[in-house]
């Protein structure tokens, strides 16, 4: 049975999509014809991640942010799990983003046995 689902998010920055994909150890592909398909339906995407041994993961720009493209019947991965790791990744990036650019520079950062981050930031005077 195949079956494409799509998972509305909140991410809305394209490049810190793809920098936390690429963090995750993913390649992206983007391009203009590229397609998330099933045996019923074929969803068109703006980026594409391979994932070893299943059918790709695709990502499509809405108006309220990137929605998750997939067959998850064809893929090798916890739909859940993907997806948290994938958001945690992006908040991360976007608040080491904010942060930096209202001059906070990273001290230490540790985590957690539940995969929680602690970050030690300073801001350096002006």
């Amino acid at each position: 049975m195949s079956h494409i689902s799509v998972v509305q998010t909140k991410i809305i920055d394209r490049d810190l999509l793809v920098a936390a994909l690429e963090k995750l150890g993913y390649t992206v592909t983007e391009g203009e014809d590229l397609r998330v398909q099933s045996a019923e339906r074929t969803v068109k995407v703006d980026l594409l991640i391979a994932v070893p041994y299943s059918d790709p993961i695709g990502f499509h720009k809405g108006k309220n942010g990137y929605r998750i493209v997939a067959d998850w019947f064809r893929i090798q991965l916890d739909q859940k799990q993907f997806t948290q790791s994938l958001l945690q990744q992006y908040a991360y990036l976007s608040v080491m983003k904010t942060l930096g650019e209202q001059g906070f520079h990273l001290i230490e950062e540790q985590s957690d046995e539940r995969n929680r981050i602690h970050l030690l930031l300073r801001r350096t005077g002006e």
